[in-house]
């Protein structure tokens, strides 16, 4: 109020106020409790499981879930066992590229380069982005499913439009989940790579045997 400088803030304190948000920011994208300012080696192992288990747990009963999709269409799974060997390879492109965009937008939003009311642009960005390297994907599985791995047309259509599906629903999921966890008060960083896997999983086996059901008409 009287205009006269009454401290200062040097720059090595900014430094370790970086550190300690940096170091936050990574852990609980990692789906770890806060650690404080201790050092990795001198946290205790049972401080550790304490730190881990947790979040660990609850991404397990999302499993639950993904393994009822599954055991729901054994049917389909019986009667065109080759599905199965793809299934991994949807799961992993889903859950990459949910955390893809999870962790561009949880960035542009700690530098406040993303604000909340850019949901929407935000969203018809990684549609379209999603659009393209879905189709660059499926277009590349489709030929080497046909002809490398000698599966029929049909086969190779429905992991690749599934596959489609799957990135353009990761992506829009990774770029909104941290957007909304940031609207009701909660940490984006805890929407990062492990929750973004979980859900991402989900919704790959659903899309797959939905498309393996319609197209193969099981």
């Amino acid at each position: 109020n009287e205009f006269r400088l009454v401290g200062i803030i040097t720059v090595d304190d900014i430094l370790d106020v970086i550190e300690e948000e940096t170091t936050e920011d990574f852990e609980r994208m990692a789906g770890v409790i806060d650690t404080g300012d201790a050092e990795y080696l001198d946290i205790s192992v049972w401080k550790h499981v304490k730190n881990r288990l947790p979040w660990l747990f609850i991404l397990m009963l999302s499993y639950v879930v993904t393994g009822g999709i599954i055991a729901g269409f054994e049917d389909v799974l019986s009667k065109v066992i080759s599905l199965v060997a793809y299934m991994p390879m949807l799961m992993g492109t889903g859950g990459n590229s949910g955390s893809q965009s999870a962790t561009l937008v949880i960035r542009g939003m700690a530098l406040g380069d993303v604000e909340l009311r850019d949901a929407g642009k935000v969203l018809w960005k990684e549609v379209r982005v999603s659009l393209i390297i879905g189709l660059i994907l499926s277009s590349l599985n489709f030929a080497r499913i046909w002809w490398l791995d000698g599966q029929g047309p049909w086969i190779a259509a429905v992991v690749c439009l599934s596959m489609l599906v799957i990135v353009m629903a990761a992506k829009s999921i990774g770029s909104l989940l941290p957007m909304a966890a940031k609207k009701v008060g909660i940490d984006p960083a805890l929407m990062a790579s492990p929750m973004i896997s979980s859900l991402t999983d989900m919704v790959s086996v659903l899309t797959y045997f939905l498309m393996a059901s319609l197209i193969l008409g099981l």
